[in-house]
Order: structure tokens, then C-alpha cells, then sequence
């Protein structure tokens, strides 16, 4: 197939192009590299099936065109990551809401099957254990869940598209995808801890360390995505895809802590003063997979010392850190 990625230079749309060209799809990808790297990407540049256009997606005709060339579209271009939301509000509320109504009108226009790529941000403060399609969004009142917010405005708009313009749509909830490419300078708690550790810098979990979270390595993603992508009882559907496996905040630095034998001192500090004073953090976020599951079969996620490890290898490999030769005898390996 040809398939367009939006925000394809970023860690998870980056992936996912290599996985696809793995696979003998032709693929077009449109960044602006705002949050995006050429890195992630300048492998593909000589690869005959891959095309990169360096553009802003609420450039219409752009995103027109590269849409009508293509069979399927995966719709990744966001503005991510808890602490660029507050940080940079309007730019993120436009990359969120106003792209994704664009091309999502366009892929209904030309009868494209989009995958649009939501968040468990969308339940909010929901504090169910475990976290299904249709349980409630609970939402409050500080900025934080703008993000949440411009996510279910683009599922609205697949939902209302798919009713009335017979849209083919797949929507999917990511729960804290994780892996080598991701960055920590937008809020991402691992890639944080993990170059924190490795610096022998104090590893800073927020307020008490106590929330609970799950981790999905990339590479189980991209699977996962490329089981369902031409399977049609996915059509109109929203999947919720991460592993089950939790572990609290306090316990993944213990664990990158013990992984990576760091010297750096574990502290702790108020999430308000890194976000600011209105900022609020669910405790517990845990998804349920089993709708995914019962369309792809059985799947068995990495666990957090595998996601762990992977990660602490790249940041060694791609970093050239000057601890290299201390932590490397002392990584787990399978």
C-alpha cells in the first residue's frame, strides 16, 4: 500500500515508517519537526519507498495532496507530552484540534481509511483499575486536560465523519508508548529517569512517586498496529492498546536505579512546581487490552526490565555517554 504518516519523524510515527517499509509499503511522511527530528528518520532519506515533506499539516493543500496519493492514513502529528501542553498552549491546542479536523474531513472526502491516534488521557481522572473503551471521561478544570480534550474532539469527529460520510476509521488509545527515539524533555517519565541515572543526576519523581502506570514498548505497538490495519472488524472501532503489567513511579526509578547501578540519589518533588499550581495527576492508569486482544489473538507485551534495558542501550549507544564504561557490564540482558 501507500500509506501517509502524519508527524512520521517523531519517536512512535518514526517506528512505525520503518516498520511499514519493512513490509514493502511505499510510505509519505509530513512533519514540521517542531517536536520531530530528521534523526528519526534520516536512514529512509535514500529509500526509494519512503518521500518526506517537511510541512505543517494545517497546510490544507499539502496535506491534500499527500493524502490523495495514498490508500491508508495513520494521523500521528500532535503536539505531546504533559509539560510542552502547558508550556506552549495555543500551539498545542491548533496541532491537536485543527489538524486532525482537517484530515479527518479530507480522508472522508477522498474515502481514505485513517487510523487516528488518540490517548489515555482521554479517561481523565477516571479511577476505574482498569481502563475500558467505553468506561467515562472525567475531566477537570486545569489545562492539563486540554490535551484530552483536543484527543476526544478528533474521535468526535471520526465518529460524526463515519455516520454521515460513512468514514473508515480506527481510532487508538495509546497508554505511555516507550522505547528508543523518545526524548524527556517534554514530561516522559522514562526517558527522563533513564538519562538521569545514567548521568548520575538526581532522579526526580514527581510529588510522592506513588502513581501506578503501565509502560508499552514501540516495537509491540507497531505490531500491534500492523495486525489490524486491513483487518475490516476494526472499522469504526476505538482500541484502547497497552500492557497490563503496572508499576508505580517510585518503583521504575528504583528499577532503572538497580538496571543501569547509578550512583544518582532518588528525590522527590511537588508535580505543581514543574507544571504549575493547578496542575492534577491521576493516581492509577491501567488499560485493558482485551478488546484488542480479541481481534489480534494472544500478544505478549516486553516487560519493564526489557523496555528498561532497550532503552538504557540506546541512550548508551546513541549519546555517547561518558559512563559508558561503568554501566555497560552492568546492564540486564536476556
Amino acid at each position: 500500500m501507500k500509506i501517509l504518516i502524519t508527524g512520521g519523524a517523531g519517536f512512535i510515527g518514526s517506528h512505525l515508517v520503518d516498520k511499514l517499509l519493512d513490509e514493502d509499503h511505499e510510505v509519505y511522511v509530513i512533519d514540521n519537526l517542531s517536536t520531530g527530528s530528521l534523526e528519526n528518520i534520516r536512514h529512509n532519506l535514500e529509500n526509494n519507498h519512503f518521500h518526506f515533506v517537511q510541512e505543517d499539516i494545517c497546510n490544507y493543500d499539502v496535506l491534500y495532496d499527500l493524502c490523495s496519493k495514498c490508500n491508508l492514513i495513520f494521523h500521528l502529528a500532535s503536539s505531546v507530552g504533559v509539560k510542552y501542553i502547558m508550556d506552549n498552549p495555543v500551539k498545542s491546542l491548533n496541532s491537536n484540534i485543527l489538524s486532525s479536523i482537517s484530515i479527518i474531513k479530507i480522508a472522508a472526502d477522498l474515502k481514505k481509511r485513517i487510523v487516528v491516534f488518540s490517548t489515555s488521557e482521554i479517561y481523565g481522572k477516571n479511577k476505574s483499575p482498569e481502563l475500558r473503551e467505553n468506561d467515562d471521561r472525567i475531566i477537570g478544570n486545569s489545562f492539563r486536560w486540554s490535551y484530552s480534550i483536543g484527543k476526544a474532539v478528533a474521535e468526535y469527529y471520526c465518529y460524526a465523519y463515519g455516520k454521515e460520510m460513512d468514514l473508515d476509521y480506527v481510532v487508538i488509545r495509546c497508554f505511555n508508548i516507550v522505547g528508543p527515539r523518545q526524548v524527556g524533555n517534554y514530561g516522559m517519565v522514562l526517558p527522563r529517569l533513564v538519562g538521569q541515572a545514567l548521568r548520575n543526576e538526581p532522579m526526580t519523581v514527581y510529588d510522592d512517586g506513588t502513581q501506578i502506570r503501565t509502560f508499552t514498548h514501540v516495537s509491540d505497538l507497531v505490531n500491534i498496529l500492523c495486525l489490524i490495519i486491513e483487518n475490516t472488524e476494526t472499522n469504526k472501532e476505538i482500541f484502547n492498546v497497552g500492557s497490563s503489567n503496572s508499576i508505580s513511579i517510585i518503583d521504575l526509578a528504583n528499577r532503572i536505579k538497580a538496571i543501569t547501578n547509578s550512583l544518582s540519589e532518588i528525590t522527590f518533588i511537588p508535580s505543581r512546581e514543574v507544571f504549575g499550581s493547578d496542575f492534577e495527576d491521576p493516581k492509577v492508569r491501567i488499560p485493558s487490552a482485551d478488546k484488542i486482544l480479541s481481534i489480534i489473538g494472544e500478544y505478549s507485551f516486553l516487560d519493564i526490565d526489557e523496555i528498561i534495558n532497550n532503552v538504557v542501550q540506546y541512550f548508551i549507544k546513541t549519546y555517547n555517554l561518558e559512563a559508558k564504561s561503568i554501566f555497560e557490564a552492568s546492564l540486564v540482558s536476556e
